[in-house]
């Protein structure tokens, strides 16, 4: 709902740039009963061990459900800068866009996905994404306009995309300006009911 979503600009620091990641860790199979790693963490995991060595400006929010905490502290326990990991755990639906605000960008590094609600909200609020080119999500997130798209399933992809922002930090605000106008041009309510519309006169008249 880009009403709840609305556009914030954000000023880059260039002294710190924040990630933040809400997928959390695990899905649950129901018909082969075993846990799932959908939304791609253990990726994110690995690329984040590359990217940040030497690299004490750089903060990742990370949060979603199915965490066990002593498991991620032990994770982050071995980086070169544990502290610039925040654990934020599983968050209600009216808190993600004040988590949203605080970041710079907005990591979905899914292995399967149809098109989250999460990457709508994102763009709209003027984060941009870095995604995986799972599912749905290259229909809404378009490679170095309002974000950037990775290889699915590839640590090495996804470092580069972490990498690009880093290296190209003036350009995020107008990467978030972008998303923000698709969104609101192509993707809200108003505009998906005014397709309908359409879509059911043109359907009349055709009979």
């Amino acid at each position: 709902d880009p009403n709840k979503f609305k556009f914030f600009r954000r000023k880059i620091e260039k002294k710190t740039l924040k990630f933040i990641y809400l997928g959390g860790v695990q899905t649950y199979d129901n018909e082969k009963e075993t846990l799932l790693n959908t939304k791609g963490s253990h990726i994110l995991k690995s690329a984040w061990e590359n990217f940040s060595r030497n690299k004490k400006n750089v903060v990742l929010f990370y949060g979603g459900p199915g965490i066990n905490k002593k498991q991620f502290f032990n994770w982050t326990n071995k980086l070169e800068f544990p502290e610039n990991i925040k654990f934020i755990g599983k968050i209600f639906p009216e808190n993600v866009c004040s988590y949203l605000n605080k970041a710079d960008v907005l990591i979905i590094p899914s292995i399967n996905e149809g098109l989250p609600n999460l990457a709508n909200e994102s763009l709209s609020s003027g984060l941009p994404v870095l995604s995986s080119n799972a599912g749905g999500l290259p229909e809404i997130v378009f490679h170095k306009i309002n974000g950037f798209v990775v290889e699915k399933n590839s640590a090495e992809s996804l470092e580069a995309g972490l990498n690009w922002f880093y290296n190209n930090k003036d350009v995020i605000s107008q990467l978030g300006e972008n998303g923000s106008k698709y969104v609101k041009k192509n993707r809200s309510w108003n505009n998906f009911a005014d397709k309908l519309k359409n879509k059911i006169k043109s359907q009349a008249n055709y009979s």
